[in-house]
């Protein structure tokens, strides 16, 4: 026989948790013990709500920060993406005004404009703050169309792809747009993974509270180091890279309220998971 004395941990009403006392043998408590743990259970109670209170406060005050300094990060790109893009316009019109001949030997320029003009747009898009349109979004068919623009390049590549799509997912609430450029990011980083070739492995499926993607590479993998800052701006591996391509993504997957992890080793692939949630939260 033993003795179990159980108070609620109360915060306006509300049960957040319970203090259990165990005793190994048959006991009767005394009003005292029972007005002493309760005691215990009040000051325990407004200490857990004051620490939840605390942890809410300080993710708000970085959401705050970060919000500035994207508000700063925004207007600098507007003006730097004038300021570059206007001699690049006029660069390349001059580029196309050359006789035939002389243009075989500038292809590289051109390409090297291009290549500004992708990095100013990216930059861009991160600063940017546009809030997603909502509309019904078909994941399935949001992947087959992202699929759809890189298939030349898996047949180039010789990735092979695996897809296992649940055919009955129900419509999401987000903006197709803002979600497709979430896949595209994330298929494009998997295929840049496997230069050599390999397999390109998606899923889908409902777990009841959300619908989860996998994008599933068998590339280079990724480092315990990298894994823990990917999602940061301006962090790397590629050549020339700028490092906005997965914070955009991370981004975009908090504005439809949900979750972004990685996973993977060295030497054996990533895979990326994202949820959506089936009810969006306002």
């Amino acid at each position: 026989m033993h003795s179990l004395l159980s108070v609620p941990l109360m915060v306006k009403g509300k049960a957040i948790g319970v203090i259990n006392v165990y005793k190994s043998t048959q006991y009767e408590f005394t009003e005292e013990e029972v007005h002493l743990l309760s005691s215990l259970a009040d000051q325990s109670a407004i200490a857990i709500e004051n620490a939840r209170l605390y942890e809410k406060m300080v993710t708000l005050q970085e959401e705050i920060r970060r919000v500035e300094k994207l508000g700063v990060l925004g207007e600098l790109a507007m003006e730097m993406a004038h300021e570059i893009r206007n001699p690049l316009t006029i660069i390349k019109m001059l580029l196309y005004a050359l006789p035939v001949d002389d243009r075989k030997d500038l292809t590289v320029i051109e390409g090297e404009i291009d290549r500004i003009n992708k990095i100013v747009s990216q930059f861009l898009n991160y600063a940017r703050s546009e809030g997603p349109q909502w509309r019904d979004v078909d994941i399935n068919q949001t992947l087959d169309n992202t699929l759809l623009l890189v298939s030349h390049r898996l047949n180039r590549q010789k990735i092979h792809l695996e897809k296992e799509a649940d055919p009955d997912l129900p419509f999401l609430k987000g903006d197709p747009d803002k979600i497709g450029q979430v896949f595209l990011n994330l298929v494009i980083n998997a295929v840049e993974a496997m230069p050599e070739g390999g397999t390109l492995n998606i899923c889908t499926r409902n777990t009841g509270q959300h619908i989860l993607v996998e994008i599933a590479d068998t590339g280079q993998g990724i480092s315990q180091e990298m894994k823990e800052k990917i999602f940061l701006p301006f962090v790397t591996t590629k050549k020339g890279g700028l490092g906005l391509g997965l914070p955009i993504v991370r981004r975009i997957v908090e504005e439809h309220k949900g979750e972004i992890s990685v996973d993977g080793q060295e030497g054996h692939g990533t895979t990326f998971r994202v949820w959506f949630p089936l009810e969006r939260g306002i």
